[in-house]
């Protein structure tokens, strides 16, 4: 027979999730920062591939978290969301924190939550809680500038809904939207380039790449490999444009070195 000890071992889960989500925030790969910061929480949604924890088993969802743990995961799972520019997921956690009345060892979340709101377009609602956080807000100055910016940018986006529209922005249907960080979508001739973090076939974490579609086709969009692709120095590529004359394509590459991204 053997015992074990039940409350141990989901503490032992909470904290491995927490040591990966903390890992992968601070390596800037708030993607993975949060599916590990959810799982901490008892969420479990499926990504493709699944990230893996060395030497940890199948997910166990976690017992009842104290309030300090279940407010740090919820805001490091809102600011994951947030930083990743998914801002509906990142808005509905801040909310929570709300809720929970979380905020008031975490001052930055109505400011957080505004930032959201504005950024979905709900400029009413993102001006209630950005005229309340600069009320209340007794920190750095900094943040109040920043409140005072995203205040400006929601009354002026207001004054331009009222005109009207030039032109429909509808969006692209088929397999160039699938996966995640779709982005910098430009025209080439009768095609389109664009950057995508999706995960690609022997990757196992979101890459920025540069991919290239028909502007009529539904199939899958290629990736496009440059020269040193893959090595160190040349990690990872995006935000693609061309010349008038379509001959010549401009691109931005970045990679890692220590602890910089250059």
């Amino acid at each position: 027979l053997f015992f074990v000890n039940l409350s141990a071992v989901l503490a032992q889960s909470v904290k491995t999730y927490r040591n990966a989500g903390d890992k992968a925030f601070g390596e800037k790969n708030y993607y993975e920062a949060a599916y590990f910061y959810g799982r901490a929480l008892g969420e479990r949604k499926q990504v493709t591939p699944e990230p893996e924890i060395p030497f940890h088993s199948d997910f166990r969802k976690p017992g009842k978290l104290d309030p300090a743990d279940s407010a740090y995961f919820l805001y490091q799972l809102a600011e994951s969301y947030r930083l990743f520019e998914d801002y509906r997921e990142g808005g509905a956690y801040y909310k929570k924190m709300l809720d929970a009345k979380y905020d008031g060892d975490y001052p930055l979340t109505r400011l957080c939550y505004g930032i959201c709101l504005r950024a979905q377009s709900q400029f009413d609602e993102a001006i209630t809680q950005l005229t309340q956080f600069r009320g209340a807000y007794k920190g750095e100055a900094a943040y109040i500038t920043i409140a005072d910016k995203e205040l400006a940018n929601c009354r002026f986006a207001k004054e331009q809904y009222q005109r009207p529209p030039l032109f429909d922005v509808s969006r692209v249907s088929g397999a160039l939207n699938s996966g995640a960080g779709n982005y910098a979508l430009s025209h080439y001739r009768a095609s389109f380039l664009f950057t995508s973090s999706r995960i690609a076939a022997g990757d196992k974490r979101n890459i920025n790449r540069i991919y290239f579609t028909a502007s009529h086709d539904t199939a899958a969009p290629k990736m496009i490999r440059f020269e040193g692709d893959g090595k160190k120095l040349f990690n990872e590529f995006g935000t693609p444009s061309t010349d008038a004359a379509s001959k010549r394509i401009y691109f931005t590459v970045w990679y890692k070195q220590d602890d910089k991204t250059i």
